[in-house]
Order: C-alpha cells, then sequence, then structure tokens
C-alpha cells in the first residue's frame, strides 16, 4: 500500500495466537534481484501488512501516526485496511477539515452520509465555502456528536447561522466570520470572530450586551479590529473614513459588559482604535483576566490607562502592546502616546507580568 514503517514502531513484534515474538521483515531482506522475486515480496509484504494490521493495538497506533489523507488511503487498499479506516475510534479527536475538498451543501450531505460511521469520535471540523441548508446543518449535527470546535469561517453568514440556530450543546470552541451565535451556547468556552464585517465592532454597545445571555461560561475573547495599514495615506484621510458611524463602533461603555463573564481569562481587542484610558480602568479589575492583546491601541491610550491596569486586580500574567509606540506612522500604526519609560513603569509595578512592546 505504499506505506513505511514510523519511526516509534519496533522491530520486533508480537505475532499469532502463541505470542511468540517475530522480527519484522527490514528493507535489506526484502530487496529481490528479479521481477519474479519482487512480486513475491510484493505480495508477502502486503500479506504481512494485513496480518499485522489485524493486531488492534498495532492497529491503533498505525492509524495514529497516520494523517487524515494516508488514512483514506489505507482504507482504499483493501479489507482490512477498510475496516481498520471505518472504525469510529480510528477518527477520534481528529479534525475533520473541508476547506478546498466541497463547493456545495449537496456535496457536503453526500459525504455526511455515506461515511457516517466515521464522523462520531471526530472534535474538529473546519466547514467549506458553501450556503448550509437546514437538513445539512442537521446532519451535521447528527453526524457530528463529539464535536467540539468548529470553523464556519467560511460558510455563508445563512448558512452558518442555520448551523449555530441548532444549539451545539458540546461545542466549545467557535470561529465565526463576525456574528454571535443567534442562540445561547453555554458549553462555549473560545470565541474567535474574524472578517470585515464584525458584528460587535460594527454595531456597538448592543452586540455587547448580548455576550452575557448567549456566551455566560466565555473563557477566550478574541476581537480584533480589522484594517489594513495600506489603506490610510494621511491622517486627514483617516479621519474623514472613521467618523461616526463609519469606522468600529466599539467604546468603553461597550467593555463594561465583559463584567458580567467572570470566567475571561483571555482578550484580544488589538487594532480596537476606539477604546480609551476609561476602558483599560475596567480591564484592569476583571477577576480571572490573565492575557489582554492591545496591538496598536487608539490614540487615547496614555500611561494613565497603563498606570490603571498595573493597579487594578485583575491578575495579569501577559500583556501585548506591539506597534503601540509612536514610530511616526500616525494614524495606521503607533497611535497611542505610550512611551517607553510608561512600559517601563509598568514592568517595575508588575514584574510577574510579561509586555510586549513594539
Amino acid at each position: 500500500v505504499g506505506l513505511e514503517k514510523p519511526s516509534g514502531l519496533p522491530d520486533t513484534i508480537r505475532t499469532g495466537v502463541s505470542g511468540r515474538m517475530e522480527r519484522a521483515p527490514t528493507r535489506r531482506r526484502l530487496r529481490s534481484k528479479g521481477p519474479g522475486r519482487q512480486r513475491q515480496s510484493a505480495a508477502s509484504v502486503q500479506g504481512l501488512l494485513g496480518r499485522l494490521l489485524q493486531l488492534d493495538e498495532l492497529a491503533r497506533l498505525v492509524s495514529s501516526w497516520l494523517d487524515v489523507p494516508s488514512l483514506l488511503r489505507l482504507g482504499c487498499a483493501d479489507t482490512t485496511g477498510r475496516a481498520l479506516a471505518a472504525l469510529p475510534e480510528t477518527w477520534m479527536g481528529r479534525s475533520l477539515d473541508l476547506r478546498v475538498k466541497l463547493r456545495s451543501s449537496a456535496q457536503l450531505q453526500l459525504l455526511l452520509r455515506r461515511f457516517s460511521e466515521r464522523w462520531a469520535g471526530v472534535h474538529t471540523a473546519v466547514l467549506p465555502q458553501v450556503n448550509l441548508s437546514a437538513s445539512v446543518a442537521q446532519l451535521l449535527k447528527t453526524c457530528l456528536p463529539g464535536l467540539r470546535s468548529l470553523d464556519v469561517c467560511r460558510c455563508t453568514r445563512a448558512g452558518g447561522l442555520r448551523l449555530l440556530g441548532l444549539s451545539l450543546p458540546g461545542v466549545e470552541t467557535l470561529v465565526a466570520p463576525g456574528y454571535l451565535p443567534p442562540v445561547p451556547l453555554p458549553s462555549l468556552r473560545v470565541l474567535e470572530l474574524w472578517g470585515a464585517a464584525d458584528e460587535l465592532h460594527d454595531e456597538g454597545v448592543d452586540e455587547w450586551a448580548k455576550l452575557p445571555a448567549l456566551v455566560p461560561n466565555l473563557e477566550v475573547l478574541r476581537v480584533p479590529w480589522n484594517e489594513s495599514e495600506d489603506d490610510v495615506l494621511n491622517e486627514a484621510l483617516w479621519e474623514k473614513l472613521h467618523e461616526p458611524p463609519l469606522g468600529c463602533r466599539t467604546s468603553d461603555a461597550c467593555l463594561e459588559h465583559l463584567r458580567a463573564l467572570p470566567r475571561l481569562r483571555e482578550l484580544d481587542l488589538s487594532e480596537v482604535y476606539t477604546v480609551c484610558d476609561d476602558g483599560l480602568r475596567v480591564l484592569a479589575n476583571l477577576p480571572k483576566l490573565e492575557r489582554l492583546a492591545l496591538q496598536n491601541a487608539g490614540r487615547s491610550i496614555s500611561s494613565a490607562g497603563l498606570r490603571a491596569l498595573a493597579l487594578g486586580s485583575a491578575p495579569l500574567r501577559w500583556l501585548d502592546l506591539r506597534r503601540c509606540c509612536d514610530v511616526g506612522r500616525r494614524p495606521s500604526v503607533g497611535r497611542t502616546s505610550l512611551r517607553p519609560e510608561d512600559v517601563a513603569a509598568f514592568r517595575r509595578a508588575r514584574p510577574e507580568v510579561e509586555v510586549l512592546f513594539s
């Protein structure tokens, strides 16, 4: 089947009912001189591999080091390979990445139905660029009962909302293109919102107010503002492009709703230029906050806000202030008024915090 023995497999393996130890054939011993001997050797290797894969312990070891494409090729090799590849346990904890394989909801439906027994152990799914129908969304929920992590960034908004509207009870990590789940997900621990259309930043305080009800047990929230540095030529143009209602509408008042997320330990607000020192004062007292990313923060962040973070009760361990130092490229980069001496004062006050500053 074209597979090589991984480096972790032993040279001797227990075979047969008697438990006798037999040495696995090496490349030197399998090398032949003529076509007939080559065909014999190939047949013997395939026969040996088939017998070895019947051993439960070794079969699990083989399946653990194979990636998904190799595992599927093994399933096409022979009866023993198909039996191994079809075991739900073989897929336990694996990622089902369909980004470049499917282009329609009908294709996804066919795949799920044809190999439904394989997906019971899948924990992570990256869905393709399709518009999920209601029936396919329900089929996904049925075929992936062990799903823990879900990426719907490439799905259409309507299809993603159909799937998330089914109230997926076991999902702990969600990566979505800017929209919140339409129904509560009490099990959700990690929420990442990416893309140009981010409802939290586009709608402002009304969307932030939904977080405690939709994701009450959230621990990690990553909601950076997505903006290219090359889009801005000068400060006057930047101001015109970001006048309300244009641009980011996340304010210090929005961050007040994070107080209702008592388990929040990581927050990414990189590029969110509308957060001010008052917002940092709110973050400084979140009871579980350990990691805070404020890359390329806005011009209203000053030494006063950094001092509030230093004096706050949040158990910070990591603070990301990269691209916050003014390097003469305002307003797109280095927009804050933070200076190296301000960061040095923070480090003296909180030596346990790892600070990234540039």
